[in-house]
Parts: structure tokens; sequence; C-alpha cells
């Protein structure tokens, strides 16, 4: 039977004797954390709707069926008001020169004989993009995305917590606005999109055995040997 070590040149597999098991792939990447806990926030928010003359505002929410993380296939279909996330090109970039950097801490907290490695870090801007039927609607909700976006005053960045992927935090934050002219105006779907930005560690769940001699942890996986490995030998002297 063909194995993947048949298909590949290199040192990416079988570099540990005996081989360690290769954990399974992921079913998500931290892309996706991050926008399903930013749909959770949306979620939540309150935002108020301007009403005639003399009247208070009228607080309303996003139905969460109106949320989604991804472009909906056809937005003529949708509940008004609703709110998509249109991606763009995401950049997958190292820590520095340096190899991908194990974090000791994690030793078999998330499975025995298991341990966290620090790839990189993945960036994208990406658009959120707000229709409703009526301007007045657009308008607060709008307004109130790019007030909730800015909530921490330290970083200028809303800071998710991600508590299905190890526990990490994602950044997102607002860089530019938009209310856009369309045809579907006439059919109530008035549109604007806010654009931002997500950041947010990439990890790797790895097997480690530990040094019996320092105690140190150990990475058995062929993968993040091969990218020390590189690193090491083009970039070190």
């Amino acid at each position: 039977m063909t194995t993947l070590a048949d298909l590949i040149s290199g040192t990416l597999f079988g570099t540990v004797y005996p081989p360690a098991p290769q954990p399974p792939l992921p079913d998500k990447d931290a892309r996706e954390f991050v926008l399903e806990q930013l749909a959770k926030f949306i979620g939540l928010l309150v935002f108020r709707r301007t009403m005639e003359e003399n009247a208070p505002p009228h607080p309303f929410q996003l139905k969460p069926e109106n949320v989604w993380i991804y472009q909906p296939d056809d937005v003529r279909g949708l509940g008004m008001p609703s709110l998509g996330i249109i991606p763009a090109l995401g950049v997958h970039e190292p820590y520095g020169l340096g190899p991908p950097a194990v974090l000791d801490e994690t030793a078999d907290l998330f499975g025995p004989g298991m341990v966290l490695v620090r790839l990189g870090e993945y960036t994208e801007k990406f658009a959120i993009e707000v229709r409703a039927a009526k301007h007045a609607e657009l308008r607060s909700l709008v307004a109130g995305l790019k007030t909730a976006l800015r909530l921490d005053a330290d970083s200028y960045a809303l800071r998710l917590k991600l508590p299905g992927y190890y526990g990490e935090v994602g950044e997102v934050w607002l860089e530019e606005s938009q209310y856009i002219d369309v045809d579907d105006v006439v059919r109530n779907r008035r549109p604007a999109q806010l654009h931002c930005w997500m950041r947010v560690p990439e990890l790797q769940l790895v097997p480690y055995r530990r040094n019996q001699a320092t105690a140190e942890v150990e990475v058995c996986d062929g993968q993040v040997i091969a990218q020390t490995e590189l690193v090491e030998r083009h970039w070190r002297p």
C-alpha cells in the first residue's frame, strides 16, 4: 500500500525511530475559529435604530441565522438585516527567521505525548458586508460595528478569546468602511462594507518526547524537524 512517505522526498516523515504517530489533520484552521467567535460577538450586540422624530432609538439584534462567516450564495433570499464575511488573501508569516517555537508549558495539556508548536502568524484583510431594508437600519449597523470593533483602547483592536483553539486570542480591527450604491436598493437590500484585519497565531499539535538527560521537550514531528533544519541550514552561520 502506498504511504505518504513513498510520495515525497526529504525528511518530512520517518525521521524518528521508532516512528512517532502523526496527529490527525485538523478540521478547522485558525481563521475559522476567529470568524466563529466574531459571529457570536456580533450576534450579542444590541444596535439602536433611529425612529420617527422625538421618538427614542429602537434597539434590535441580528438574528443568528442572518449572521454568516462567509458570503452567502444567494443574497436575494436573506432575511433583513443580515451580515456576511467576504474573504480575501491571507498571509502565513513565520516569526522572524527562527524555527517553529515549541511551547513547553503545553506538553500533555491537549493530549498525552503531545505539545503545541507555534508555526507563525496568520493575517487577512477581509470585509464585513451588512445589508438592511431601510437606510436607518443600515446606518445603525455600520455605526454600531465601528464602535464595537474598537472597544480596546490600548490596542485599537477587538481581542477575541478562542477557547476551541487552545485558548489563544485572535485580533480583529477596523481599517475602512464604505456605503455601496447598487441596484439592490430598489429591492430593499441596501449594503455597506467594513474592511477589517484579523491576526491570529498558527499552532500545530505534534508528538514529543522528553530528553532524559535534560528533561527538555523534544519534538518528534517530522515536518517541524524539517522546518527547523531548513532554517538552521540557510540562516544560521
